[in-house]
């Protein structure tokens, strides 16, 4: 039922984002492939077959009634196999942030601390690190939010939602691949429900990012 839903209502917003060349794509309910206690692969719906993957069951996080994916902050994570993604890149994500431990990584690329977004400061700041920390954000924990994150040089830009992002330099850092859950090495994860994310090799204009933002809110019902 959820993929007749989708091709129905979601269309015009998966065609928006296939139009800017998505480095990879992963939405909940699709191509996830549950082996032994959780998530062995979610499937890169981008067509660049750039799947997020998983070989040890300790580490693989738990797939949800919903189709969205659970990373319980100790010991889960999926990892791509390293491809090039370079700056600019421009990764979205829909998530909600379960719990809030100082360090702890959403994301990285194939490198650990490449291009991440960690938790740092006070709960429940997040900042985007390219090199250089930029934020914070602070959406509130427990709560489904669509995270924006623009790695671009002295003209990257962190926000949430329909939120104004927070404009300035994250460092020079190039992703190299993607990490979710952790940082690169599978370290410092973090305690995460992702519902999807997508990944551009672009910073996209603010109409665009804004129409990307307020597609996937719909999409997920994010309130805002």
């Amino acid at each position: 039922m959820y993929r007749i839903h989708r091709a129905v209502h979601w269309a015009s917003l998966d065609a928006y984002i296939r139009s800017l060349s998505p480095e990879a794509w992963f939405l909940k309910g699709i191509g996830q492939t549950v082996t032994g206690s959780g998530v062995s692969q979610w499937d890169d719906i981008s067509g660049n077959g750039r799947h997020l993957l998983q070989g040890t069951d300790s580490a693989r996080p738990a797939l949800q009634a919903d189709g969205s994916v659970l990373f319980n902050g100790t010991s889960h994570y999926l990892k791509c196999s390293a491809f090039t993604l370079n700056q600019p890149t421009c990764v979205l994500m829909v998530v909600n942030v379960k719990a809030w431990t100082a360090n702890d990584r959403l994301f990285d690329g194939n490198a650990s601390d490449s291009v991440t977004a960690l938790q740092n400061t006070s709960t429940p700041k997040i900042s985007l690190n390219a090199g250089v920390a930029l934020g914070p954000i602070t959406p509130p924990l427990n709560e489904l939010h669509v995270h924006k994150y623009v790695a671009n040089g002295a003209s990257s830009s962190i926000g949430y939602d329909k939120n104004a992002s927070t404009a300035g330099n994250a460092g020079t850092n190039n992703m190299g691949g993607f990490t979710l859950g952790a940082r690169g090495v599978g370290d410092v994860p973090s305690n995460i429900q992702v519902y999807e994310t997508v990944i551009f090799p672009i910073a996209p204009s603010t109409a665009q990012l804004d129409r990307l933002v307020a597609g996937l809110m719909a999409r997920h019902g994010v309130a805002g």
